[in-house]
């Protein structure tokens, strides 16, 4: 009877230390970059750069993930040093790059490079992780050839739920909106160099050649001009032409007078001949 007791208290012992591996396999035993997680849960990436001699004149590189097992948050790459950073976005793959030819990044100090988000999807499982790898990496003084390993020195570090919003100095340029951005900072720059707003002066100018052709269009003002100069011709034209007609009558007449005194000047003059 006691071996049964004993026997049986082994068995639940064995059932229940199997049940709770189960639960505990069931929660979800995730891990990203070694940090415990759960379905839902965010995850933030951060890489780190320090220890480059000479300024940074650009760099190249890549962040790898999961992509069945983490989602990237929407708009929550940034970037420290960074300053004129463009990115690209494929699944499981980021990319992202920026250069300076003329005064470099200075990361002699330890600076964050890139930062972003994920959100762990349901049905992850295992160890799973975000790594950051170089394309190239250069300097000013020595552009031609990449750093070695040993020449920088390079930090990751993840957390779970700290995401709130991306607070990064600089929010980096999307390569696939690359030609939106470029027109908006070619309208800052025309704007720079006016003084005023573009749009305000386009505006402007519409609203100018719209009046003109609207007054052409409608062809009062024209038309009204236009009767009144030939209004202001056709008298000319009658008064002239009075006038020549009244001269052309005195001539006449002078001409028929000077005519019939002539005529009457002969007959008196024969008359005293006889």
């Amino acid at each position: 009877m006691k071996r049964i007791r004993s026997s049986v208290c082994l068995l639940l012992t064995v059932v229940m230390m199997l049940s709770l591996s189960i639960t505990a396999f069931a929660a979800g035993d995730v891990t990203v970059n070694g940090e415990a997680v759960k379905s839902g849960d965010t995850v933030t990436y951060a890489y780190y750069l320090s220890g480059v001699k000479d300024p940074l004149e650009g760099a190249g590189a890549y962040i790898t993930y999961d992509n069945t097992a983490l989602e990237y948050v929407d708009g929550s790459i940034g970037f420290d040093v960074l300053s004129n950073a463009m990115y690209n976005m494929e699944p499981g793959k980021i990319y992202y790059s920026a250069i300076d030819v003329i005064n470099g990044f200075d990361v002699s100090e330890e600076k964050m490079m890139v930062t972003l988000s994920f959100k762990v999807l349901d049905g992850a499982k295992g160890d799973l992780l975000i790594e950051h790898k170089y394309d190239e990496i250069f300097t000013l003084v020595n552009e031609e050839v990449d750093l070695k390993e040993d020449e920088y020195t390079g930090r990751a570090e993840t957390t779970v739920n700290t995401y709130t919003e991306n607070d990064a100095p600089f929010k980096g340029v999307d390569a696939n909106r690359l030609e939106e951005y470029e027109k908006s900072s070619e309208t800052d720059f025309d704007n720079m160099m006016l003084g005023t707003d573009k749009e305000e002066l386009v505006a402007s100018a519409a609203a100018t050649s719209e009046k003109t052709d609207i007054t052409a269009s409608d062809g009062s003002s024209s038309e009204s001009t236009a009767e009144t100069s030939s209004g202001t011709l056709s008298s000319e034209s009658a008064e002239n032409k009075g006038s020549s007609s009244t001269i052309v009558v005195i001539i006449v007449i002078v001409f028929i007078v000077l005519l019939v005194g002539a005529v009457v000047f002969a007959i008196l003059s024969g008359k005293k001949s006889k």
